[in-house]
């Protein structure tokens, strides 16, 4: 395994596993991590694009400590929370079957696009020169002419660029939706349609959905964390919306 005191980057990310803060080099912005959180993003970081299982993170990433799956589950959600407050939504990528992956490639076109309208930004400058000029220049002059085009030229950038912005943004929205419609599993216990990470549900989860009241309910479950797995359910209502019945799930008094 990599040094884990050396910051990582990742195009306009870094992350320093001493501090445990990610960082947005544009702008200094960062996000608080916990050191499991900030070691999964420095051993992902080793091999970009490649997938690392989940059993090796949780071996190198908690070292000394006895978790469960569900605590990487959850870790992999707050990196995913992280990157997103920071700009970037699709930087963490589920492998079905395999693991978890860096993809790269989407910081590095984050990083293009940000560059390329700062870029525009910065190109007018060039006017001082001609403005300086601009007096002494016939209507047909060949000066007039060039300080016209720059200008069309310009604005056609800034333009161009903050299309470039928006549909980049738009396909990191699908790419994000399409991540998450591979990590989702669903399953049906009694009639009722359960969404949940893929993990097998503990016996008083699946106690709790057959016990509602209501058939052909939608519910969503997921996994906590902590040393006792604990797990939310949440029912999906088409008139009220979505309503939290997790404390009907007998998980004991252990909290982790």
């Amino acid at each position: 395994m990599r040094d884990m005191t050396t910051p990582v980057l990742l195009g306009d990310f870094k992350i320093d596993p001493v501090t445990q803060v990610l960082i947005r080099t544009t702008d200094n912005q960062s996000v608080k991590l916990s050191r499991s959180e900030s070691l999964i993003i420095c051993m992902l970081a080793k091999q970009p694009n490649v997938a690392v299982s989940r059993d090796a993170l949780l071996e190198d990433c908690w070292t000394g400590k006895v978790v469960t799956n569900s605590s990487l589950t959850v870790a992999i959600k707050h990196i995913r929370s992280a990157f997103s407050e920071l700009g970037a939504d699709d930087v963490i990528v589920t492998e079905p079957k395999k693991g978890y992956l860096i993809r790269l490639s989407s910081v590095e076109e984050l990083k293009l696009a940000e560059n390329n309208v700062s870029n525009a930004v910065e190109k007018p400058p060039a006017n001082d020169l001609t403005n300086s000029h601009i007096s002494h220049a016939t209507p047909d002059s060949p000066l007039k002419t060039s300080i016209t085009k720059a200008a069309v030229f310009s604005r056609l950038t800034l333009l161009s660029k903050r299309y470039l912005v928006t549909a980049f943004s738009f396909t990191l929205t699908i790419t994000t939706l399409s991540q998450m419609a591979l990590f989702v599993e669903s399953t049906r216990i009694d009639n009722h349609h359960v969404l949940y990470d893929g993990q097998i549900m503990p016996p008083a989860v699946i106690n709790a959905i057959k016990a509602f009241p209501n058939p052909k309910s939608k519910f969503i479950t997921y996994p906590l964390g902590g040393i006792c797995d604990d797990y939310q359910l949440i029912v999906i209502d088409n008139k009220t919306g979505f309503i939290d019945i997790t404390s009907q799930i007998e998980q004991g008094n252990c909290r982790g």
